[in-house]
């Protein structure tokens, strides 16, 4: 399912926030310039030449608005670690605080006041813009940033629409686009960069048929972290990010966003890194059990899960398998499944698996062979 709303911090145009079940086909976390699985489409750019940069600037304004926002990024892609100030100008309310995210699963904020429902819209717009800028720079510079070596002005027509997207929003710019502009590259290679982009809106009044988005900024190197472990969260509201069930009355909804914590027991960025440390446990070696085998929640399915040793430290990868195959289990996260807490061992026939919404689902152990189709007993 694919929904569109209005930005939290935007009204310039619509960004679709992406289902649960699109999230798989995207990245795990959100630095900005992770790729989504573009596979061979030429609407999806590989921008990771980018990611040099850690320390990002960009003031994005539109046509017949006098409303601009101005955001000013520190990131850290290993981590991943991110913090963004952000300032409105121009608007009735004036806008002025802080969105980070710590080891790619905790939402941090200062000074904002969000929506429960769209409160990962905080972090999701201003990724998405800079992935653009940078998507951007990427089509003219097909190269890299190594390519510019001075002041260089920009004048492109494309003819291929841009898709950019973080694990729970997307955007779309469409084809024909025009961008204009400058680049330069201080001694110190820092790039500054000012562009109009302009783009066809798909509206039938003719008298609005295009538009057009100033972006100003600068990309250049951090040179520090962007968290240490002992920065105090005082002030800060802590979120979980991730999937997340919510239930409205009979009906149950599985989206992606970021979930205020009622009760945080953090006190500082080190006690979040230890307890995302704690999660991420693969647990212990158990050499008394093999769970090696096709698993489903019932056996008469044509689907169920591959777990089986991958690697060199007794290490089990767990992936989907259905009629059409299995997946890849080397991007699988590998875990000894004994002292996980994602999953609960009840016997090396049946396990209770913790699913990415939270959700406790037993398994049972259909067959020992791992070489065998998945289909219907």
């Amino acid at each position: 399912m694919l929904m569109c709303r209005a930005s939290l911090a935007m009204r310039f145009f619509l960004f679709c926030f992406l289902g649960a079940f699109c999230v798989t086909a995207l990245f795990a976390a959100t630095p900005v310039t992770a790729s989504s699985s573009c596979d061979k489409d030429p609407e999806c750019d590989d921008i990771s030449a980018w990611a040099v940069f850690t320390r990002i600037t960009l003031k994005l304004s539109a046509s017949g608005s006098d409303e601009a926002i101005a955001w000013r990024g520190a990131f850290d892609h290993k981590a991943p670690d991110m913090s963004i100030d952000i300032t409105t100008h121009g608007a009735k309310e004036t806008t002025a605080g802080t969105v980070g995210l710590v080891g790619g699963t905790v939402m941090l904020t200062k000074g904002l006041t969000l929506k429960p429902d769209s409160a990962i819209d905080a972090l999701d717009v201003p990724v998405l813009y800079i992935r653009l800028a940078m998507t951007l720079l990427q089509r003219v510079f097909p190269n890299g940033p190594g390519q510019i070596v001075g002041p260089t002005d920009i004048d492109h027509t494309d003819q291929v629409g841009i898709k950019f997207a973080t694990p729970s929003a997307s955007g779309y710019i469409p084809a024909p686009w025009h961008v204009k502009g400058t680049v330069g590259k201080l001694p110190d290679g820092t790039l500054p960069f000012e562009l109009a982009l302009s783009m066809p809106l798909r509206q039938q009044d003719e008298q609005n048929s295009s538009v057009t988005y100033t972006m100003k900024g600068e990309l250049a190197v951090l040179g520090q972290p962007v968290f240490l472990d002992t920065d105090s969260l005082e002030g800060w509201t802590i979120y979980g990010i991730g999937p997340q069930i919510i239930k409205q009355g009979n009906s149950t909804i599985y989206d992606y966003g970021a979930k205020p914590q009622e009760d945080p027991q953090y006190r500082t960025i080190g006690d979040i890194r230890a307890f995302i440390a704690a999660e991420n446990h693969p647990g212990v070696k158990d050499a008394t059990k093999n769970f090696t085998g096709f698993w489903k929640e019932k056996c008469d399915q044509s689907f169920g899960l591959l777990i089986k040793h991958y690697g060199d430290e007794g290490k089990y990868s767990k992936v989907f398998c259905g009629p059409g195959g299995c997946g890849d289990p080397s991007k699988s996260r590998l875990t000894f499944i004994t002292g996980d807490k994602m999953y609960e061992v009840v016997s090396e026939d049946e396990l209770i698996i913790l699913n990415k919404f939270g959700e406790r689902n037993t398994h049972y152990r259909c067959t020992k062979d791992t070489n065998l189709p998945i289909t219907v007993e």
